[in-house]
């Protein structure tokens, strides 16, 4: 893994080692989430693929949180295979990436920019894919994927705290507007959420 000394991280003003070492066990506990999410999602991808309609499967709690449904669309295998799969992929390079920055953090070390821009924009294209698959929940389910809504819930925050710590040093205001704008985030994303259902039914 790639690290530079804080005293000559590119230019960049060192972060704070304790808000850095709270950031990355942050970044780590949410990617462990998501991995966590993406694997009890594949083991009920397979489960029905196995065992067809008599599968019984974890996330079937009731008719309301159930993740039979959004497993019939097209859209649960965007590049050919399940997306689980490509949940534990993604979540396990996030995870991996976020214990060596936690690392390095507890060394005096911060982790090389482009690395962390990396991640970031891996975790950028994963929201979008999440926008698209939560409008498609919204919009023609009649249940939530249980494990879906755990990622969905976790992906906001560890993108836009990996926001805060790659640009809060040359914009000062991001770090100011860090939790407003997280919980402003959820806000949105439960209105939008809400008027989609509310345009099915109409």
């Amino acid at each position: 893994m790639s690290y530079l000394p804080v005293t000559l991280a590119d230019g960049d003003a060192a972060p704070s080692p304790r808000n850095s070492k709270a950031l990355y066990l942050a970044f780590a506990l949410l990617s462990a989430i998501g991995l966590l999410a993406s694997f009890l999602l594949a083991i009920d991808g397979w489960r029905a693929l196995v065992q067809g309609a008599d599968a019984e499967l974890m996330c079937a709690f009731d008719a309301a949180l159930d993740c039979a449904p959004a497993m019939q669309l097209w859209q649960a295998q965007i590049l050919g295979f399940p997306n689980a799969y490509l949940g534990i992929f993604a979540f396990a390079t996030a995870l991996a990436i976020s214990m060596s920055m936690l690392a390095g953090a507890g060394q005096g070390y911060v982790t090389a920019r482009w690395l962390r821009l990396g991640l970031l924009i891996g975790t950028a294209l994963g929201q979008l894919l999440i926008f698209f698959l939560m409008y498609t929940t919204f919009s023609s389910l009649p249940a939530l994927c249980p494990w879906c809504t755990v990622i969905w819930i976790i992906i906001w925050p560890l993108l836009w705290l990996q926001i805060v710590d790659l640009f809060a040093d040359r914009a000062p205001l991001l770090h100011t507007l860090r939790w407003p704008v997280l919980a402003g985030g959820y806000i949105v994303a439960i209105i939008v959420g809400l008027l989609t259902m509310g345009l099915r039914v109409l």
